[in-house]
């Protein structure tokens, strides 16, 4: 059985991949919008909470693939350390074990 922290690290992979799918969609069908809706990449299961973000901050997220976006007060100080916050989302980059699945899954790499 896996346990908390593994769960959490896979729910947030997965919801990275999502916005991966909604970041290349964008490309094709409105490039030129300021910002774009993302799903919290956070480890919550049950989360439905979504992010805006510009494309500019959207790909300095994906620049490290150990980070996140997370909507604000989502971050897991117990796996996670916030690296960036403002009033519209949170970055967060992993630490230990869970940083090194997230890179090992990051799409980008």
């Amino acid at each position: 059985m896996k346990n908390w922290r593994v769960l959490e690290v896979e729910n947030e992979i997965r919801r990275r991949v999502r916005n991966e799918w909604i970041e290349q969609t964008s490309d094709r069908f409105d490039a030129d919008q300021a910002e774009a809706t993302y799903v919290c990449e956070c480890g919550d299961a049950n989360c439905a909470e979504s992010v805006s973000l510009t494309r500019a901050e959207y790909e300095a997220v994906r620049l490290d693939g150990s980070c996140f976006v997370v909507a604000v007060d989502h971050e897991n100080p117990e796996i996670e350390r916030v690296t960036l916050e403002n009033g519209r989302f949170t970055i967060v980059q992993k630490m230990m074990a869970a940083g090194r699945k997230s890179q090992e899954t990051n799409p980008r790499r």
